[in-house]
């Protein structure tokens, strides 16, 4: 089965013998990809500390950990997720999005496996994230929820809008049962995107 959209490649590959996750995307078209040894490099620095000690109202942390160093890890979270049960596959997963992505890949297990949603509607849905700075909930659609969003603002919570760029785009593929795969494509950031498979 494969997933597609745009510059960013998600492929998912099921069959009874093989699985594969496998998340690909290249920041910004400026970089410079470089493949090594099988590993696929590039030059952008966006996903590291840019100025050490410096946190700015945006999130950017200004943590040592992820300044631009050899042995230093970038903040964003690369993340294809595999979720079994009982030693079987029941969910490929995975999401761009830098520091959103464990937020959006949260979200899609929460709804279809907590919620019991059908995986088109645990992709579709609006999503929301809690980065810890700022201290804010984005949220894609709060217009659509005003009663949760009166709830977490009872509770002292900030609630924003997401901005422009939706959180995430989660391309699943969900183990109905052995050998019976459904696909679903997250269609946020590409209208173009697609599931194929068997």
């Amino acid at each position: 089965m494969l997933l597609r959209c745009g510059r960013l490649a998600r492929w998912g590959l099921l069959s009874p013998e093989d699985i594969l996750n496998v998340v690909r995307c290249i920041r910004r078209c400026v970089t410079l990809p470089i493949v090594v040894d099988l590993d696929l490099l590039n030059n952008n620095m966006f996903g590291f500390n840019l100025f050490p000690g410096r946190t700015d109202t945006k999130g950017q942390l200004g943590t040592a950990p992820n300044t631009i160093a050899p042995g230093k890890r970038p903040i964003s979270s690369m993340a294809p997720t595999i979720v079994t049960e009982n030693g079987r596959v029941k969910l490929v997963t995975g999401s761009p999005g830098s520091q959103g992505i464990p937020h959006t890949l949260l979200c899609v297990m929460v709804n279809c496996f907590d919620f019991h949603m059908p995986l088109q509607a645990a992709v579709e849905v609006p999503r929301l994230s809690h980065q810890w700075f700022p201290d804010a909930i984005t949220f894609e659609a709060p217009e659509r929820y005003p009663e949760l969003v009166k709830s977490l603002q009872a509770l002292g919570h900030t609630v924003v809008r997401s901005g422009l760029r939706p959180q995430g785009a989660a391309h699943s593929i969900l183990v109905e049962q052995p050998n019976r795969y459904l696909g679903v494509a997250d269609l946020r950031r590409s209208r173009h995107a697609s599931a194929a498979g068997y």
